[in-house]
C-alpha cells in the first residue's frame, strides 16, 4: 500500500425566490417526467451550493492548464456570434466545447465562442459584468445560484421548447411562472468506491451497502483491512452527504420563503447525521484531514470517496485521473436512522444575461441551448458524466449502450428514478447561509465541537443571515 493508507498517516447578490418545499416535496415526479419507457430501462438499475455552485466542484478544481480550452470565432464565420463564458474547466469542459464546435459546423447563421472563466472566480466576474453592461450573451448559472441574478436574466420561454425536460430538473429554473434557464443536466455526488479493496475486506464488491448498518460493516472490515474506507470532504464539500442525509431523516435544510426563511437542522435528525461525521473519524474510516484523500484513491489506496457526477470525465480512460483499478458508484443516501431516500443535486443551466439582443439574436440562442441541451443531451451525459436533462435521453438504449453507463450513470439514474433529488435550497443569501453551515460541520469533523454545540452556532449564524 502507499499514499494515504491508514498505515501511512503518521509517517506522512440578491433576488426573490420561491419556498424551498416547491422543489422537494414530491418524489415521485422525475419518475413520472420519465414516463413508461424510462420506468422499464431503469427498473434493473443527480457542486454550487456548498458543493454543486457557488463554491467549487471537484469537476473544476482546474489549474491553468484547465483554461486553455475554449472554442474561437472568427468574424465573418456567421451573421450571428454570440460569446459565451464558461465555468465549466475540468473534465467536462472539453465535451462542452466539443459540442459547441458541432453546433458551430451545422449552424447556417449563428456562431457560439467559448472563454473558460476560473471556477472559482465565475461567479464574482459574472456579477460585475452584469453589473457594468459588460455580461457575455449566454453565460452558465447552477440552479443553486441563479436568484441572485434573477433580475438580470431573460425569459427564455419564447425562445425555448420545454416541453423535452424532466420536470424537477426544470422546476429548478422556473419562478414566477417564467423560465430563466435551459437545462443541461442534474448532477449529484455519489460513493466512488474501490472494488478490489472492498473484495481485498472480504466484502462483495458487486453489492455494495444500501443502508448505514450495511454501511457501518462495510467500512469496519476495509479499516480491519488496513486502508482508509470513506471521505465525505471537508470545507463546503460536506454538505453534499450532510445535506442529503438530513433531508432523508425529514428535515428541509431551510424552510419558509423569502423573507422569511429559517433553519430546519438543529433537531435530533440533525444532530444525529452531524454526529456521524465525527463517528466517521473515530471509527479511523475518515482520516482527520482529506488532504490526500482523493489523490490516495486515484492511487488505489483508499476505500471509497464521494465525488460527483463530473468524476467519470476524470476517472475514465484517458481521463486526467484514470483509475487503473476496478471501481464503481452506489447510492450515498445512507443516513442512520434515514426515512427515505435523498441526495444532493444541482444542475447546469445556460442563461441570457438580459441586455438590448434583437429577435435575430434570441432565436439563434434558442437553437443554440435546443442543440446543447436537448438534441446532445446522450453525448452529454455520456461523456461529461452529468445525468441528461430531458426525459427521451433518460430513456434511451444509446445512453445506456455508452461507457459511462456501468460505472456511474446508471448509479444517478436509479437516485433519480427514485425521486431522490434533493436541490440545495436557492435563496438572496445561498453562499452565507451554506457557509455557516459547512464552517460547523468541518467543526465537528476536526473535534472541535460536538454536534450539538456546532448546529447551534450555525442556526444562529443562518438567523443572523436571514434577518
Amino acid at each position: 500500500m502507499q499514499g494515504n493508507s491508514r498505515a501511512d498517516e503518521n509517517s506522512n447578490r440578491q433576488r426573490a425566490t420561491r419556498p424551498v418545499s416547491g422543489r422537494s416535496n414530491n418524489r415521485r415526479r422525475f419518475l413520472q417526467g420519465v414516463g413508461v419507457a424510462g420506468a422499464v430501462g431503469l427498473a434493473g438499475c443527480v457542486g454550487s451550493l456548498p458543493g454543486f455552485g457557488g463554491g467549487g466542484d471537484n469537476e473544476s478544481q482546474a489549474g491553468e492548464e484547465d483554461l486553455e480550452g475554449g472554442v474561437e470565432v472568427d468574424e465573418g464565420d456567421a451573421d450571428i456570434i454570440l460569446r459565451l463564458d464558461s465555468l465549466l474547466t475540468g473534465g467536462d469542459g472539453d465535451p462542452f466545447e466539443a459540442m459547441v464546435e458541432d453546433f458551430n459546423e451545422q449552424s447556417d447563421n449563428v456562431a457560439v465562442e467559448v472563454t473558460r472563466v476560473p471556477w472559482d472566480e465565475y461567479y464574482d466576474q459574472l456579477f460585475t459584468a452584469m453589473t457594468a453592461d459588460e455580461a457575455p450573451d449566454i453565460a452558465f448559472s447552477h440552479s443553486s445560484q441563479i436568484v441572485p441574478f434573477l433580475d438580470n436574466l431573460t425569459p427564455l420561454d419564447d425562445y425555448v421548447n420545454y416541453d423535452p425536460y424532466v420536470e424537477q430538473i426544470v422546476d429548478s429554473v422556473e419562478y414566477d411562472g417564467q423560465h430563466y434557464g435551459a437545462p443541461l443536466d442534474t448532477h449529484m455526488a455519489a460513493v466512488y468506491y474501490n472494488k478490489e479493496i472492498y473484495e481485498e475486506a472480504g466484502l462483495d464488491p458487486e453489492e455494495p451497502p444500501t443502508n448505514w448498518e450495511e454501511f457501518a460493516e462495510a467500512n469496519d472490515a476495509i479499516v480491519d483491512a488496513g486502508y482508509y474506507a470513506f471521505d465525505y470532504g471537508t470545507g463546503m464539500h460536506i454538505c453534499r452527504s450532510w445535506g442529503g442525509w438530513l433531508r432523508s431523516r425529514g428535515h428541509e435544510v431551510i424552510q419558509g420563503e423569502e423573507g422569511n426563511w429559517e433553519p430546519n437542522f438543529n433537531n435530533e435528525g440533525g444532530v444525529e447525521v452531524t454526529q456521524a461525521l465525527r463517528e466517521a473519524v473515530e471509527r479511523e474510516w475518515t482520516p482527520t484531514e482529506d488532504d490526500n484523500s482523493w489523490p490516495s484513491f486515484v492511487e488505489g489506496d483508499f476505500g471509497a470517496v464521494v465525488d460527483g457526477t463530473w468524476a467519470w470525465s476524470r476517472f475514465r480512460e484517458g481521463g486526467g485521473e484514470e483509475l487503473d483499478f476496478d471501481w464503481g458508484t452506489y447510492d450515498l443516501s445512507l443516513a442512520p436512522g434515514k426515512e427515505e431516500d435523498w441526495t444532493m443535486c444541482d444542475s447546469h443551466n445556460l442563461v441570457v444575461p438580459a441586455a438590448d439582443h434583437s429577435e435575430e439574436e434570441l432565436e439563434g440562442i434558442g437553437q443554440f441551448f435546443e442543440y446543447m441541451t436537448q438534441e446532445r443531451a446522450v453525448d452529454w451525459s455520456a461523456e461529461a458524466g452529468h445525468l441528461a436533462a430531458t426525459t427521451e435521453a433518460l430513456g434511451s438504449d444509446d445512453l445506456r449502450e455508452r461507457e459511462a453507463w456501468d460505472y456511474s450513470l446508471h448509479t444517478f439514474q436509479e437516485i433519480a428514478d427514485n425521486g431522490e433529488l434533493y436541490y440545495w435550497p436557492a435563496t438572496q443569501n445561498t453562499d452565507e447561509y451554506s457557509e455557516a453551515i459547512y464552517q460547523s460541520l468541518e467543526a465537528v469533523r476536526f473535534g472541535q465541537q460536538d454536534a450539538q454545540a456546532a448546529l447551534d452556532e450555525a442556526e444562529q449564524r443562518c438567523q443572523e443571515v436571514f434577518e
